[in-house]
């Protein structure tokens, strides 16, 4: 299922693209009503419409999610500390790899890049010319309300692969989600399973993420659910929980910004934060 069979517009078929996307004459495609993005150049874009409206529904407390299963993982269950955490995420995701030498990672730019940094740390990630995809995806929303999704592609590694890892700082709705796995079965169709790592994820875009493949050995490794987001897609604690006290009303906001979260800190930080040494290179 899937996005497989998905509406997707690239620039190369401007035929069949609608009217708020522009293509260039050198195959780009142009989104002309698409906060914050209007006017920027992208390889595709993938059109969600209002498909994920019902995602930014809270969960009611009787309904959320309070263990793990077999497709899906959520560290902070068995585990409160986020630092043991993150380390449980990779342990747990190394012993679903096999074979590091047939599986492809894609971390898509910005979000991406500190949790491919976390891999090449702990040793994950050895190559990243040869295991690593280099690509940007940039959530937008049209002028109508419209949710849609700007990738640019830069570079895919060469060779056939059995394992595909999405990395990525959090899961709120699934479309970064489900175009970062479309475009690696796109490019590799040989992938026979896919795990998804992020911090935090939240139940509802989990829930829809496992509904759109569901013919695919797809898992989930998270550290924490999240029940609750803003109109545009920002994760949010709900009153229910434990901390919600402590945050600012009427935006509890669950882990703030993510782009700042996720840039790269100052070299002086490297001996308290080696997994920064690979991002000052």
């Amino acid at each position: 299922m899937g996005l497989n069979k998905a509406e997707v517009f690239r620039g190369g078929d401007s035929q069949n693209v609608p009217g708020y996307l522009q293509p260039t004459k050198d195959g780009k495609l142009i989104p002309l009503d698409a906060r914050p993005f209007d006017n920027q150049q992208f390889d595709a874009i993938y059109p969600f419409g209002f498909s994920r409206s019902r995602l930014i529904d809270t969960v009611p407390p009787k309904e959320r999610i309070t263990h793990n299963t077999e497709r899906v993982i959520y560290v902070g269950f068995s585990d409160p500390d986020v630092s043991v955490a993150m380390k449980e995420i990779t342990r747990i995701n190394a012993t679903h790899l096999e074979d590091p030498e047939t599986t492809v990672f894609f971390p898509p730019l910005n979000g991406g890049a500190l949790i491919k940094a976390f891999f090449q740390q702990l040793g994950l990630i050895t190559d990243p010319e040869r295991q690593v995809a280099d690509f940007e995806l940039k959530r937008m929303l049209r002028t109508n309300g419209e949710l849609m999704v700007g990738v640019r592609e830069h570079r895919y590694p060469e060779g056939q692969f059995k394992t595909g890892v999405v990395l990525d700082d959090c899961l709120a709705s699934d479309v970064s989600a489900s175009t970062t796995i479309d475009l690696m079965l796109r490019h590799y169709p040989t992938v026979e399973n896919i795990l998804v790592v992020t911090s935090a994820a939240t139940q509802r875009g989990v829930e829809l993420l496992l509904k759109e493949w569901n013919d695919v050995d797809l898992r989930v490794t998270a550290a924490t659910p999240v029940f609750a987001m803003t109109w545009n897609f920002y994760l949010l604690r709900t009153k229910e929980e434990e901390g919600f006290e402590f945050l600012i009303p009427p935006l509890p906001l669950y882990v703030g910004d993510m782009g700042q979260w996720a840039v790269p800190l100052s070299p002086e930080y490297n001996d308290k934060a080696p997994w920064n040494q690979n991002r000052n290179q």
